[in-house]
């Protein structure tokens, strides 16, 4: 939220006018989104996606469009009638734009997918930036501090939410490589039951 105030604000300082209410109207329907799904355990994958598109439409405008990205959702799943977990994937897509895309000198690519496989939904959130390695050392050079507990918090609601509906959610992170070993980037898979409405 406050990102996305100071991004109005410069819009505004700026004196460009189209941007910052294209901005202001994106935000509004973000923030709507997040407070209707905030009040859910699961949510349909279509809601989720409609989301996260619109969040990441706004870092796009606000990063004046570095990256580019691609949504897939597999011909097999049905987006309106098969839940997720909500607000889990958002994180990972922050990530990947903050600490991956950002740093990176040429076009930025994202990818968030979603299959089906067998009774689990893999969903991939997938970057070609810099690396975590990179990441954490530009982070550690500008004497950043701040000590992200994202994952943890994801780590931490997942496995009550295991608990209580005795489900089999979860993740893992993998460090993408090109052919001459060098970092290309990152890669989430999540995990989540096959929920059908």
């Amino acid at each position: 939220i406050f990102n996305a105030l100071n991004s109005i604000q410069t819009f505004m300082m700026k004196s460009e006018t189209e941007q910052a209410l294209a901005y202001l109207n994106r935000f509004a329907r973000l923030i709507r989104s997040v407070l209707d799904h905030s009040q859910q355990n699961t949510i349909p994958i279509s809601k989720e996606v409609n989301m996260l598109e619109n969040y990441i439409e706004l870092e796009k405008l606000r990063f004046a469009d570095q990256f580019d990205y691609k949504i897939i959702i597999d011909p097999a799943i049905d987006s309106d009638f098969t839940e997720i977990l909500t607000m889990i994937i958002q994180p990972f897509i922050e990530n990947a734009i903050w600490h991956g895309l950002l740093h990176k000198k040429e076009q930025g690519r994202l990818l968030l997918s979603f299959t089906k496989m067998q009774d689990r939904i893999l969903c991939v959130i997938e970057d070609n930036g810099i690396g975590r390695e990179k990441s954490a050392a530009l982070k550690q050079l500008s004497g950043y501090t701040h000590a992200s507990r994202g994952l943890q918090i994801t780590r931490d609601g997942l496995a009550l939410y295991n608990n209580r509906f005795n489900m089999d959610a979860s993740f893992d992170i993998e460090d993408l490589f090109d052919a001459e070993g060098q970092p290309a980037g990152t890669r989430v898979n999540l995990w989540f039951p096959l929920v059908e409405d």
